[in-house]
């Protein structure tokens, strides 16, 4: 039964992180030209806050006295070591808060292989569905908002997913387990926080 209590635990740890992700500064405001992890939030996708959290992760792994600390998360260089793919994310939301014709599907582009970032890329204008990628990707993930947060926080089996057809996979689907087991043990990491 205390497995149960720690599972709770570490689950509220990270809901907290990702509710209190829209009023943090991601931004690095001592290499603003890295851009602001801050950018790839999307009213009404909740795995764009978790991708937002894995970009300022990402950057800050290894800073002393940091947020991060102590936690020894992966940095970029050892992600690309570790991952070397890309994955282009296609990730529709069923229901989204009112506002003036927001996407309902978004499309995110994790580079694992060259540079280390997560872009997002938008619909082109009038269009509803997703943007594709500049490149051809090694695995192209279609999944729903909810779905791909519960699979990110490994409360969900791709495979099992995979099966029920809430999962879509095109391209190397071994790259993309061993994407997932990466992301689900960087992400235990952050609900240490």
């Amino acid at each position: 039964m205390p497995a149960k209590k720690e599972d709770s635990q570490h689950s509220n740890l990270l809901k907290l992180l990702m509710a209190e992700v829209d009023d943090l500064e991601l931004v690095d405001l001592e290499h603003p030209e890295e851009g602001d992890p801050g950018e790839l939030l999307q009213e009404g996708f909740a795995i764009s806050k978790l991708f937002a959290i894995i970009e300022f992760a990402l950057r800050h792994a290894k800073d002393e006295e940091s947020l991060l600390d102590g936690i020894d998360m992966m940095d970029r260089p050892e992600a690309l070591k570790a991952i070397n793919g890309t994955f282009l994310f296609e990730v529709s939301s069923p229901s989204l808060p009112s506002s003036s014709d927001p996407p309902k599907s978004i499309s995110f582009l994790v580079d694992m292989r060259k540079t280390g970032h997560i872009s997002k890329l938008m619909p082109s204008e009038g269009s509803s569905s997703a943007a594709k990628a500049p490149r051809k990707p090694d695995v192209t993930i279609r999944v729903a908002d909810k779905d791909m947060v519960d699979l990110a926080m490994g409360k969900a089996m791709p495979q099992a997913m995979f099966l029920k057809g809430r999962l879509k996979v095109k391209g190397n689907l071994m790259l993309g387990l061993k994407m997932n087991n990466i992301l689900q043990k960087e992400i235990a990491k952050l609900s240490k926080l």
